[in-house]
């Protein structure tokens, strides 16, 4: 039995056979992705100067997803490399960027983000106070942080939105 003293979160290795697959796994269905986009819409400016974070952005897929539908700017921060590796980069211009970080230490500028994107990432990130601090420095006054953190077998349909 794993104890609670056993458990590390982020200690899943994304590197050799969970990247290999995790395209095929985790692909979003156009019903899916429309439901996401649904749901993001709302909080974001389509078409404007606009940039979202997606913090933790695994291959891409909801970072694709919101370039594609919003037409905004979107940079992907990706801890694995393996993951990143993975990312069918295109060469549309209107493509997501994508970098190497982490969520204690996002590699971007203060303020350079209207919108935090953060899908089935927060169990994974081992010092919550320090990526609080960081999305706070990252986002700018008014911006969002949106926290999804459903199991996709789980997924409902309801979303709960918080305000802070």
């Amino acid at each position: 039995m794993i104890t609670a003293k056993q458990f590390f979160p982020g200690a899943i290795d994304y590197s050799g056979r969970m990247s290999a697959g995790y395209n095929s796994g985790r692909a979003l269905s156009a019903e899916a992705a429309a439901a996401w986009a649904g749901i993001v819409a709302p909080v974001v400016r389509s078409g404007t100067n606009w940039r979202i974070l997606d913090l933790g952005a695994g291959t891409g897929r909801f970072a694709e997803l919101f370039a594609r539908v919003f037409k905004v700017q979107v940079i992907g921060v990706e801890p694995s490399s393996a993951m990143l590796a993975k990312i069918d980069h295109g060469a549309d211009a209107k493509r997501p960027a994508y970098v190497a970080g982490s969520a204690e230490a996002i590699p971007l500028r203060d303020r350079s983000c209207d919108l935090a994107w953060l899908s089935q990432v927060w169990h994974h990130i081992r010092d919550h106070q320090a990526c609080a601090c960081e999305l706070r420095r990252i986002v700018s006054p008014g911006g969002r942080v949106l926290i999804r953190g459903s199991f996709g077998e789980q997924l409902d349909g309801f979303p709960t939105l918080f305000h802070y």
